[in-house]
């Protein structure tokens, strides 16, 4: 798609419909000069919900440097219809930006997007907080450790709780796990705690963090 505006915009469409959107072109949209380009390109990739490896690595180094706050949204967006790998690759460039931490709505989109990918993917969602640049990012500590914990409890099954076990067993440091267990919290008002597997009790008490 080349020039600007409208005329840009409406290039991109016609690609897309004549099947040109793919490949080389797909992945120099994304560069485009003018914003709504390249939403649109990357929503047109979510549209997909497939990429090549060359189009994955754009998209999370365009989620690490995007000046443009509506094309962030849409990067976010487009995460969560991607496969794994591919979409939280996006969701950790996104989670690690400290701009976004106060926004009324980046932080929950990029939380739908990881969200998305619990029920069938929790090990990949887990390999992001394998790194410790994640869990000092302020986006990170005020909106997605308490909301992982309680997605998860609230599933309820073993496994979902072993992935609670294992978030506690990863967090740096007491704050962060008092993070975890407001969440865990909320998941359990009203319920029993009977019956956790003996792995998330160890867990919870490494920090002390527990009610």
């Amino acid at each position: 798609a080349t020039g600007t505006g409208q005329t840009a915009l409406e290039t991109l469409w016609a690609l897309n419909l004549c099947g040109g959107f793919t490949g080389t072109e797909a992945i120099r949209t994304l560069g485009h000069p003018d914003s709504w380009v390249r939403l649109w390109a990357v929503r047109l990739m979510g549209d997909a919900r497939q990429v090549t490896p060359d189009a994955a690595a754009r998209l999370a180094a365009m989620a690490a440097r995007e000046p443009n706050l509506e094309v962030r949204n849409q990067l976010a967006s487009t995460a969560a219809r991607l496969p794994a790998p591919e979409g939280l690759a996006v969701v950790r460039a996104l989670a690690l930006r400290p701009e976004d931490a106060a926004d009324n709505r980046m932080p929950l989109l990029i939380w739908w997007a990881m969200e998305a990918h619990c029920e069938r993917d929790p090990d990949d969602v887990m390999q992001l907080f394998e790194e410790a640049a994640f869990w000092q990012s302020p986006l990170v500590q005020a909106h997605l450790l308490d909301r992982t914990t309680r997605r998860f409890a609230q599933a309820g099954t073993r496994r979902d709780l072993l992935v609670c076990a294992r978030l506690f067993d990863l967090s740096p440091s007491p704050e962060n796990s008092r993070r975890l267990m407001a969440g865990f919290e909320a998941a359990y008002k009203g319920r029993s705690l009977g019956g956790l597997p003996d792995e998330l009790v160890k867990a919870m008490k490494r920090h002390e963090v527990g009610s």
